[in-house]
């Protein structure tokens, strides 16, 4: 759906799900698009589902058309149930897709995103843009949020899943593409992600949160500022608060 304006895109946003929390995707993914305040020059999007959910719904699609340079949709090619299974084959089918699907050839970046990520401010896609150059500009192939902790390292670190990423990652640090089903790919891969990564203060993870309050999502966090996306409430308050804040 959409065409690409040719020389013209620098990030893909790519939104995972399930059947069981593709309303809420779509709900975030709408707002991405009621945030901008134009068609983004610079930004193209993709659902990349899990291989038995239903594709994204017709309306959902066009409403974030108007918003994007391109629109895409795509069924899990890597086979995962449950958590973290689920989960892990939709984040290792967004590192093969980027790396080798000539539908993202002209991104340079891309967000991986997942149903309780929510964007807190307009003109997201040219603040996301910056810190990508900032990443880039220290030597590094992502930036997010840095948790404590690693599989089998609890002294150690990784980054958060739901990130800002080279789009050719999978094929730079081939190890990050992979591991164990039954193991969170991000945890896991902790030795793989944390040292090629940025730990960004536009990107806060709350884990599992059930709900929020505008005091909450809004706060600085890292380094004084108020996140970019905020990642982890579990039920839709981050959507709401978001579009009361702005009228959306």
């Amino acid at each position: 759906m959409g065409g690409t304006e040719r020389n013209t895109v620098k990030l893909a946003i790519c939104m995972g799900y399930w059947d069981g929390d593709k309303d809420q995707a779509q709900q975030a993914s709408m707002l991405l698009a009621d945030l901008l305040p134009t068609k983004s020059s610079i930004a193209q999007f993709a659902f990349i589902y899990r291989h038995d959910a239903s594709p994204p719904d017709t309306h959902v699609l066009h409403h974030i058309a108007r918003k994007f340079t391109s629109v895409r949709t795509q069924r899990c090619p890597v086979v995962g149930f449950g958590h973290p299974g689920g989960c892990n084959a939709i984040a290792f089918s967004a590192f093969r897709l980027m790396a080798n699907d000539a539908a993202f050839d002209q991104a340079e970046s891309f967000l991986l995103m997942e149903s309780d990520c929510v964007m807190t401010r307009p003109k997201w896609d040219v603040e996301l843009w910056h810190e990508w150059e900032r990443t880039k500009a220290a030597g590094k192939l992502a930036c997010g949020h840095v948790y404590p902790g690693s599989y089998q390292n609890p002294s150690g670190f990784h980054l958060n899943a739901s990130a800002l990423y080279d789009s050719k990652i999978a094929s730079k640090v081939p190890q990050i593409g992979r591991g164990n089903m039954a193991v969170g790919h991000d945890w896991a891969n902790g030795p793989y992600n944390y040292p090629v990564c940025m730990d960004s203060p536009l990107f806060w993870l709350d884990y599992r949160k059930p709900t929020i309050t505008r005091q909450e999502l809004f706060a600085p966090q890292k380094g004084g500022v108020p996140p970019l996306m905020f990642h982890g409430t579990r039920d839709n308050s981050a959507i709401r608060l978001v579009r009361e804040e702005y009228k959306l």
